[in-house]
């Protein structure tokens, strides 16, 4: 079965995933390639494996600065790109789409689906004869204040796609809702775990320096792009109501995107008194550092308000540290509470401390946690597991395919 995988993004998340998922692939003997921008973080190939590097788009490492989100000459601008690069996404798309096609594949598999006309195009330039897939990480914008605004996945007809894959039961079951979608099409993947990250480069030793925290210093870490449904504003209230900010430092490193205005969390983080206390890293964490972060971590904390799933909490597991989650969407299905982490209500600062002061009083039980969640990891979260689940849905897709149009 030859697949065709297309990941705009070439660093983050959702390219380490499909990196992952597409040499998983490989090595189960399918010739597969991935079709993604021009400068990618992972390069390793395999023997069925391959990265076309060819859309020709723009970094997401970008970080907005406080006084850049205040700024309205900066909004301006912003808008004006988006328009451009509305336009450049959309003939990129075009063009790979061709590219796809002249390899010949019995699969193409795309990622998030953003904009209603993106999925016109595919429905135009993907032959009937392939199987069209999705790895539908979001499909909906949990980004909105008060409310849950679909995507371009949802927004537009789903009939030309032969299958979708969601990461938990509870976005599935949403998204089934939300769309109409036949469920005998939807499939649950699970997410896999993230060794192909932890690549060594620097130490904690390093990152402690760099963030001038002290070599013994217990250390709670928030990691990831930094947004509102992730619910930063609870996590600095309750690291400011618990014990653990006499003893510890809270991290929160990631980039600040237009999702969330870093200059109000700095404002909360000095109005609660724990400036002196949480260390705000606002950068994009390159694959040589993530390891760094994560050894020094004690314990690593998601506190989200909304989420399908997350490839945090798996680089948390991959990397033996126990985990603070909010229990909703994947987070509750993927933690097993009291035995890879603890569970608490969302929006609810004063069960996030106790969460909190749990793991940071007891570096013991934060280590035996941690070493369960390694397990699960390698046992549960293989990308060897999540490959064969994949590909054995897509024969069954792809027989189906020629049988009808036979």
């Amino acid at each position: 079965m030859r697949v065709v995988m297309i990941e705009p993004d070439d660093e983050g998340g959702l390219f380490h995933f499909a990196y992952q998922l597409c040499r998983a692939l490989g090595a189960e003997g399918h010739p597969t390639h991935l079709i993604t921008a021009s400068t990618p973080e992972l390069t390793e190939l395999g023997d069925n494996f391959q990265i076309l590097p060819v859309m020709r788009l723009w970094s997401r490492r970008e970080v907005m600065s406080a006084e850049q989100q205040s700024s309205q000459f900066f909004r301006f601008l912003f808008a004006v790109r988006r328009v451009h690069r509305g336009l450049k996404l959309t003939k990129e798309w075009i063009r790979v789409l061709r590219l796809a096609r002249s390899l010949k594949p019995d699969v193409i598999v795309v990622s998030m689906i953003l904009h209603p006309h993106i999925r016109s195009i595919l429905e135009r330039l993907v032959p009937r004869d392939v199987v069209l897939a999705q790895i539908c990480h979001e499909f909906v914008d949990r980004e909105q204040a008060g409310r849950k605004r679909p995507t371009g996945s949802t927004t537009t007809s789903l009939d030309r796609f032969d299958r979708v894959f969601l990461l938990s039961e509870a976005t599935r079951g949403e998204f089934l809702a939300a769309t109409g979608f036949d469920p005998l099409k939807a499939t649950r993947i699970p997410h896999g775990e993230q060794g192909a990250l932890i690549l060594g480069g620097a130490t904690q030793a390093n990152i402690r320096r760099d963030l001038g925290l002290g070599p013994a210093t217990p250390v709670l870490l928030f990691f990831g792009v930094l947004r509102r449904s992730k619910g930063l504003t609870d996590l600095v209230e309750a690291f400011a109501m618990s014990k653990a900010r006499y003893t510890s430092q809270l991290v929160i490193a990631g980039r600040a995107t237009k999702y969330i205005r870093i200059g109000d969390l700095e404002d909360r983080i000095r109005q609660l008194g724990v400036g002196d206390r949480i260390v705000l890293h606002n950068a994009y964490i390159d694959n040589s550092k993530v390891a760094g972060f994560f050894d020094m971590a004690q314990a690593v904390v998601l506190p989200y308000r909304s989420a399908s799933a997350s490839g945090v909490l798996h680089l948390a597991y991959t990397c033996g540290r126990p985990v603070i989650a909010t229990s909703i969407g994947g987070l509750a299905e993927d933690v097993i509470d009291g035995e890879t982490g603890l569970l608490v209500p969302p929006c609810n600062p004063a069960e996030l401390a106790k969460a909190i002061d749990t793991l940071m009083s007891d570096p013991d039980l934060a280590h035996r946690i941690g070493v369960r969640g390694k397990q699960l990891s390698e046992e549960t979260y293989s990308w060897t597991n999540v490959a064969r689940i994949v590909s054995e849905t897509l024969a069954g897709d792809v027989e189906a395919r020629s049988l009808n149009a036979s």
